[in-house]
């Protein structure tokens, strides 16, 4: 009699499998074994579904919407969101993405508070349906749960509903953004943007249309090809690195030496929490600025050094017992000049003229019919 062995092993691999999950349940069938996940019922959902219908209005155009008590936590900042906005806002998807706390999406079943991720209303995949249904607009939806732990609900999972156009690979933007970044909810928002716009290619419809022998080959090359890119980009994005690092680091050595002229500040007062931060951002600068590699480390350090230069402007104002000014896009010139007071039309050699944010001294040379030096870096 003979025995076919392609068919036999995969059967007996299953039946292990099988055995060993019984033993497993066994073992892990006392005190300590984890709740059973269950479908809660509307009435438990009640006031998860107001909450998210209050985050759809929120979301009705593509961006992104952080609840409130998530800043006030210090887990991102007001400048953070903001950037983070218009990066979402500005992805062909398009994107929508809310940053919500574990608290205020629990189920309605009378519990003092947040004890496991079971006590979400929903689970990451549904939730985020949910909010697609209520906001009713095709695109790329993305829902942060912030909570103390995995364990206690904090998650991050996206999808696309889409009935047509392209398909994007936000899979593997959101895996991608866990794997690089957590739990840094800025950086991992940050990579999700930068990736959620990268289309998916369906290798199956290779297979299909061309065979196998085909298929194999136009992946091959394929391959090849995207390495090759992606060697490029990053022999680019490290001459880019290479090239700004000498400029960054003349910013934070005469940043770092600004911040400790400072005078003190009065304990609990405005002026020692912005001075604070002020600290915090030049060194944060100057820790990214020693492991830069890309041009996206160079442009997070410099969104530290703008950031850190608007809050010395308000530090200015405070001691001088005026209002703080709102922050605003750096100098078009030369971002050591601090935060644009207003934009003015400027015609770039070759270009056409359109409007750029401008410092006092850049806009008086303009109002002048001078062209301010614009700062450069050479190779």
């Amino acid at each position: 009699m003979r025995i076919n062995l392609a068919k036999i092993v995969p059967v007996i691999f299953y039946v292990v499998l099988a055995l060993a999950a019984v033993a497993f349940g066994t073992r892990n069938s006392g005190d300590d074994a984890e709740p059973p996940s269950f479908e809660p019922t509307a009435g438990q959902t009640a006031a998860a579904d107001r909450y998210l219908d209050e985050v759809a209005i929120e979301l009705a155009t593509p961006g992104l919407y952080v609840d409130p008590r998530v800043i006030e936590s210090g887990k991102l900042s007001a400048s953070e969101v903001r950037a983070l906005d218009r990066a979402a806002a500005g992805q062909d998807g398009p994107v929508r993405i809310a940053v919500l706390p574990a608290s205020k999406l629990l189920q309605d079943d009378g519990s003092p508070g947040l004890v496991s991720a079971y006590d979400l209303a929903y689970d990451q995949e549904e939730m985020v349906a949910q909010l697609y249904d209520r906001v009713g607009s095709d695109g790329t939806y993305a829902i942060l749960v912030d909570a103390g732990s995995e364990y206690g609900g904090r998650s991050f999972f996206a999808v696309q509903f889409a009935e047509d156009g392209p398909t994007y690979d936000i899979e593997g933007a959101a895996n991608d953004a866990l794997e690089c970044c957590a739990p840094d909810y800025g950086d991992i928002l940050e990579s999700f943007v930068a990736d959620a716009g990268d289309v998916h290619v369906g290798v199956g419809t290779w297979f299909l249309r061309l065979g196998g022998a085909l298929a194999a080959l136009a992946a091959l090359l394929l391959g090849v090809r995207w390495l090759r890119r992606r060697r490029t980009t990053r022999q680019q994005d490290g001459e880019i690195a290479d090239l700004l690092r000498g400029p960054l680091n003349e910013e934070v050595i005469e940043l770092s030496g600004r911040v400790s002229t400072l005078p003190p500040a009065e304990a609990g007062t405005e002026v020692a929490t912005h001075t604070l931060a002020v600290l915090d951002l030049v060194e944060q600068a100057r820790q990214r600025l020693d492991a830069m590699q890309t041009a996206a480390d160079a442009q997070a350090v410099t969104t530290r050094l703008s950031d850190a230069r608007w809050r010395l402007v308000v530090i200015d104002a405070l001691r001088a017992g005026q209002p703080a000014p709102e922050q605003t896009a750096p100098c078009f010139f030369d971002p050591r000049h601090g935060p644009s007071v207003t934009e003015h039309p400027f015609v770039p050699e070759g270009g056409d003229q359109r409007k750029v944010p401008v410092c006092a001294g850049c806009r008086d040379e303009l109002a002048a019919d001078r062209r301010p030096r614009i700062r450069t870096i050479e190779r």
